[in-house]
């Protein structure tokens, strides 16, 4: 069930492995275990759940505010879709973050 990473026994349901597949020797520096617990990846993902729909709410909620102070009726839609725009931008910046941790 667990994964034997040196003389002690994991676990843990998700385990991620840095290794230099051209190394021939085993060091310590060439062969790091990073771990992700299941627990992380539903911190991560569940955050950007929630960060999706709140910048897009609020790039809405400022266009609102904006109609409502300058008496306009159309400052809502580039506000919704800046906001869109930075959430997409926030999510490919998480992913890539998370492409280079694993050493891809």
């Amino acid at each position: 069930m667990g994964k034997n990473v040196g003389s002690t026994m994991r676990s843990d349901p998700v385990a991620l492995y840095a290794e230099d597949p051209g190394s021939e020797t085993c060091g310590e520096e060439k062969n790091q275990f990073i771990r992700k617990t299941l627990m992380d990846w539903v911190v991560e993902c569940s955050a950007l759940g929630f960060l999706l729909p709140g910048v897009t709410f609020a790039g809405y909620l400022l266009g609102y505010v904006l109609d409502k102070a300058w008496g306009t009726h159309w400052i809502y839609i580039p506000g919704l879709i800046l906001g869109m725009i930075a959430g997409f931008v926030l999510l490919i910046r998480e992913v890539r973050r998370d492409t280079q941790d694993d050493g891809a």
